[in-house]
């Protein structure tokens, strides 16, 4: 209505001012005037320019302005065929303006009229063409020049809508008191063009006063308004701000262009806000309070100026949904704190930064200054199931671009969204943690705080904000489990604590690894592009488990709690792990060494291991036990396998020796030893010889060699032998300063093996295999019989100058042949042999006797049959018996009588049958002593030994040389 008051007040203005400057020609002009309506000179240009100058007012135009002084009423009447105005929004078009002033007041200087008519009054909003007013008309009150009484009908603008009220004229000013009822705020239209959009409807009052000059001094207003609907692209781009209801009151002075509104209301739903404001040239301030209002609607609050546009901004972008349960907000021109509001939300969806979850079900109070934020979260939730019990948001400078966002928070969730969280979608650290969010699962609670520039770009950083992100992480890890933390820890159940910042990660838990209990502090280091990770891990380690842990121990050896204490360090390049076994909770068996160690027996492994450049090795092991101790050096391949190693010191029992080892297809053994004691075989039946040294090459050489306890000096071994066979052996000792030498060579025949034993009695005597055999010159050409699935050897010993001592079964045999004379002796000095020979098959200690002959003074015994040497020992024999053997055999050698008696030279006169069988020391033993009386029966018996027949028996050269002849 302002436009319309003011053209009115500029028409009464000028003509009244008009009569007032013309006093000095008063008579002349009254007479003019009187006459006939009239042109009045410059009258036209000065309202025109006086309506020109006021702000609103683009433009104006009076058609045809007249004047005519009625002598009569002592009035001046003016008349203009047609009043434009152009404002912004639109123009003000008016038909026939009719005006009757008395010319006291003109003659006074004072504004005031008794007649003002209009015949048509158009009003058009510019791209609002359904705004329009058709009519508006004015009649005075009779009898009363000071007071019109104005009636408006916008009644075919929109139904019931109405202006009523009072217009007065005074001497030094015009005012009018109204009343609106169902006014469209699509009027609002006129005043500018951020205005258009808006639609509702407001009901109130309103006063205003306009001065002399046409200037609006004073106006006051209260007004309802209902159905409001604001639709601006700029400020509502997809949705139009609605609000059920608003109501205010206000009043305007012109002296400093005073604005307040000493009350103000807003609803919508359940949403209200109430406050007040002023303005004025030189001041500003306001205040609201809000109740259950929307997050979406801060936007409706926070007035555009140019205090704290970025943190006004920053609410209205990064906080959502939700509700402003209670808040405050003040806001004034105050340089030091032009803006703050208080917000206490709850369900609010909030958007921090995009390399951070949204937040959901948000609780808390946010401040927000001109320039500054910060969020007390009371609780939330983000990701899948954190809950955020509380922490802050904080903002410190919107205006500088290198001022961070801070953010600290105290978490309760579960692995799963802490290991996403982690990965490159939103922190993008800890990578070398292997996290696999779908397969971790437990729970963490702690602390996060984050740090990160807004606007990296005003900072001069030029990228994300995340990648200037510090951070600090600090946890609690309940029942966590992955199947590859740190690359391959395949961990459960942790318990313990996370810490994560810009230059590393740090886990300290106890749990189980591998199923094992466990307690690791692991480190990983990537600050400055480093890639450094330190393990430290105390695990108690159960029988079986060894080789998870990639420790080279076969499960064999260690029945019991292995406590493994590790640590480790490494890089994209290397690796060095020091570690530390203790095996007092475990009992230790190693069969090959024949050393065992019981449960509660101290006992430790130390051990040094680095890899790099495809090298794995354990630089330092050292073991030490109370009768064992080990020091040297390992070299693994890629899967941990023993590759090579190096004892610079290697004791048990009373063993004492340095040993180099070296895998491959057949794996080679360097041993030097002081003295070495061979473990016993645990099997049930003996191995061949040297079966023991299956799949190795061996180099020994031993100072002293004991074998089931008996020593041996100066042992040099030399052997090549693969998992089924020895190709090539060499070994020579000495027992009892009398030498043992064997060898095993590949021939023409076959695979060969030659044993010579200078002392073969004292040997067995001295292994416990038999005591009755003294002395005599060993030896043994054989060959082993590769083509059956055992292996035997077959072959022939010889053996030179022995006697056999109190052989029961002997005993025995002598007494059933009545040679009573041989049995004493046999139990006393014992019998002599000069040379014993046996063709023979070895197999695994069991041993076949095809055919033995042994030839003394006293007697010559021929054999054939089986013993075992195997425990039990066992004996199947038969044989014969040729008592005095020189005696016997002399008749053959005599010329024709011999042929006649015995069938020639080397035939005996009387002989014994007999057969042992049974226990080796005692068997059953039966003889036919009538054998004795027949003739000719041992024809050809003796053509076995070579000093009787050499056409039979030829001398075999020894492997050794011509020292050994058969």
């Amino acid at each position: 209505m302002k436009p319309i008051s003011t053209g009115l007040h500029y028409i009464g203005v000028i003509f009244c001012a008009s009569s007032a400057a013309v006093i000095v020609v008063v008579i002349a002009a009254m007479i003019w005037l009187s006459t006939a309506p009239r042109e009045v000179p410059f009258l036209k240009e000065l309202l025109i320019r006086n309506i020109a100058m006021q702000d609103l007012v683009q433009d104006a135009q009076i058609i045809s302005l007249k004047a005519y002084l009625n002598v009569e009423t002592l009035e001046l009447e003016a008349q203009a065929d047609a009043f434009n105005i152009e404002l912004p929004g639109g123009d003000i078009s008016i038909e026939t303006v009719r005006l009757s002033s008395p010319l006291q007041y003109i003659l006074h200087k004072k504004l005031g009229f008794d007649v003002l008519l209009f015949d048509d009054v158009h009003i058009n909003v510019r791209n609002h063409p359904n705004i329009h007013i058709p009519s508006f008309y004015i009649e005075p009150e009779a009898g009363n020049i000071k007071q019109t009484h104005i009636a408006i009908d916008l009644s075919q603008v929109a139904q019931g809508a109405r202006v009523s009220g009072l217009f007065e004229i005074h001497d030094s000013y015009i005012s009018a008191t109204m009343n609106n009822e169902h006014i469209p705020l699509s009027l609002l239209a006129l005043l500018g063009k951020d205005f258009m959009g808006v639609s509702g409807y407001t009901t109130g009052k309103f006063y205003v006063s306009f001065g002399k000059d046409g200037v609006v001094q004073y106006a006051d207003t209260t007004q309802d308004i209902t159905d409001i609907t604001y639709k601006n692209q700029t400020l509502y781009p997809k949705t139009p701000l609605t609000l059920d209801y608003a109501s205010f009151k206000a009043d305007w002075k012109h002296k400093n262009s005073e604005v307040t509104l000493s009350e103000f209301t807003i609803m919508r739903d359940k949403a209200i806000c109430r406050g007040d404001f002023y303005y004025s040239d030189t001041d500003m301030r306001g205040s609201a309070n809000i109740k259950m209002l929307p997050i979406n609607m801060l936007k409706i609050l926070a007035p555009e100026t140019k205090q704290g546009k970025e943190s006004r901004e920053w609410v209205r972008t990064h906080l959502f949904d939700g509700m402003i349960d209670k808040g405050s907000i003040t806001f004034s021109n105050d340089v030091e704190n032009p803006f703050k509001a208080i917000l206490h939300m709850s369900a609010m969806r909030a958007v921090p930064s995009p390399k951070i979850p949204p937040l959901y079900h948000v609780s808390g109070v946010t401040t927000v200054t001109q320039d500054t934020l910060r969020s007390d979260i009371h609780h939330a939730k983000t990701l899948n199931n954190t809950i955020l019990k509380k922490g802050t948001i904080a903002v410190k400078s919107f205006a500088r671009g290198a001022a961070p966002m801070d953010v600290k928070i105290e978490v309760d969730s579960n692995a799963k969204d802490v290991a996403t969280f982690l990965l490159p979608k939103y922190l993008n650290k800890a990578q070398k943690l292997n996290l696999k969010p779908d397969m971790v699962q437990g729970d963490v609670e702690g602390t996060a705080s984050l740090s990160f520039p807004l606007y990296p770009d005003r900072a001069g950083l030029g990228n994300s904000s995340f990648d200037h992100v510090t951070i600090d992480v600090a946890a609690q890890l309940r029942h966590v489990s992955h199947p590859a933390l740190l690359g391959d820890l395949p961990v459960r159940n942790m318990a313990g604590t996370l810490k994560l910042n810009n230059d590393e990660v740090h886990v300290a838990a106890e749990g189980l690894l591998h199923n094992t209990p466990a307690i690791i502090d692991a480190t990983h280091i990537y600050a400055e592009g480093k890639a450094d990770t330190d393990y430290e891990a105390t695990l108690h380690i159960t029988d079986g488990n060894l080789d998870k842990f990639n420790i080279p121990i076969s499960q064999d050896y260690v029945q019991g709690v292995t406590t493994l204490h590790a640590k480790a360090s490494e890089n994209s390049v290397r690796q060095h792990i020091d570690a530390t076994l203790d095996f007092s909770k475990a009992a230790l068996n190693i069969d090959t060494l024949n050393w065992s160690k019981p449960i509660g027996k101290a006992a430790t492994l130390k051990v040094q291991q680095y890899k790099a450049d495809g090298v794995n090795k354990i630089k330092s092991l050292e073991f030490l036990s109370d009768t064992a101790r080990a020091k040297g050096s390992l070299v693994l391949n890629e899967a941990g396998a023993l590759q090579s190693a190096s004892f610079s010191e290697l004791s048990f029992h009373n063993n004492m020796m340095a040993l180099d080892y070296e895998e491959g297809t057949f794996p080679i053994i360097n041993l030097t030893a002081s003295q070495f004691y061979a473990p016993e075989s645990k099997s049930g039946k003996d191995e061949q010889p040297f079966d023991f040294l299956l799949g190795k090459r061996i180099n020994a050489d031993i100072d002293i060699f004991y074998y089931k306890g008996v020593p041996f000096k100066d042992v040099r071994l030399r052997s090549v032998c693969s998992n089924a066979l020895c190709s090539s052996l060499s070994l020579n000792t000495m027992h009892h300063n009398h030498r043992i030498d064997a060898q095993i060579k590949k021939d023409n025949t076959g695979r060969m093996l030659g044993i010579t034993i200078d002392d073969a009695g004292a040997l067995l005597t001295s292994l416990d295999i038999m005591d009755y055999m003294k002395n005599g010159a060993l030896n043994f050409t054989g060959y082993y019989q590769d083509d059956l699935e055992q292996r035997p050897i077959k072959g022939m010993v010889t053996v030179k100058k022995m006697k056999i001592v109190g052989v029961p079964f002997l005993t025995k045999i002598f007494t059933l042949a009545s040679l009573r004379g041989l049995s004493d002796t046999l139990l006393g000095k014992g019998i002599a042999f000069d040379k014993t020979t046996a063709d023979i098959l070895y197999d695994r200690g069991d041993i076949h006797i095809e055919k033995l002959a042994a030839k003394g003074d006293a007697v010559g015994v021929m054999v054939h049959g089986d013993m075992s040497i195997n425990t039990p020992q066992t004996i199947n024999i038969e044989g014969t018996l040729i008592p005095s053997y020189a005696l016997n055999s002399l008749p053959g050698k005599v010329p024709l009588i011999g042929e006649i008696l015995v069938g020639g030279e080397g035939e005996g006169v009387f002989g014994t049958r007999f057969s042992a069988k049974g226990a080796l020391v005692d068997p059953n033993v039966s003889a036919n002593p009538l054998s004795m009386l027949t003739p000719g029966f041992l024809r050809n018996i003796f053509n076995i030994f070579p000093d009787v027949d050499t056409h039979h028996i030829q001398e075999k050269e020894s492997p050794y040389g011509g020292r050994h002849q058969p």
